[in-house]
């Protein structure tokens, strides 16, 4: 099912260059790099999620959604110095557009990349601070996004430790590494 998707999208993206349609091409770029991280494909992902991210910035568009989807495949990759980095983009641009939810979700994942690189206090604050973002946010958005954070807080302490059901439905949709 994804692979007919990813064949239509490269499809669509091939009309639109020919429309000369710089802005729906780098909304198609970015479904073409999540159907391919979906699809375990991190390098193909990688390469139109980048490339979407350029287009909006030379579009003036928002970048902060598109830039933490690149970080997500750079950390699905197991980079999670280069998917700091691109957070930390995604993060200011999350911040001047004044994005609560966008910028709790950023935190989160800085949060889950310091982990990963074994920085338990940073990930700790970020998590703190995704947690005040998402408190301000509508409360099933929000509180799904809390129980996540304080799922990874646990886990901070506790590696070993497996989400419970109500975590699980929080990450469902959401990553798709667990």
């Amino acid at each position: 099912m994804i692979e007919e998707g990813i064949k239509l999208l490269i499809r669509a993206m091939d009309l639109l260059q020919i429309l000369q349609d710089p802005l729906y091409q780098a909304r198609c770029a970015y479904f073409l790099s999540i159907a391919y991280l979906w699809n375990g494909m991190y390098d193909d992902a990688l390469k139109w999620g980048v490339f979407a991210a350029q287009e909006y910035k030379s579009l003036g568009q928002y970048t902060g959604d598109v830039k933490r989807h690149v970080a997500q495949v750079e950390f699905a990759k197991g980079d999670y110095t280069a998917s700091l980095e691109t957070l930390v983009q995604s993060l200011e641009s999350c911040m001047s557009y004044g994005r609560p939810v966008d910028i709790a979700e950023t935190l989160e994942m800085m949060g889950r990349a310091w982990a990963k690189l074994g920085k338990k206090a940073d990930a700790q604050s970020a998590y703190d601070k995704a947690m005040r973002y998402f408190s301000t946010t509508q409360p099933q958005l929000g509180g799904r996004g809390t129980m996540r954070c304080q799922m990874y807080i646990r886990m901070l302490g506790d590696p070993t430790s497996e989400p419970t059901d109500d975590e699980r439905e929080a990450l469902d949709g959401y990553f798709h590494d667990f």
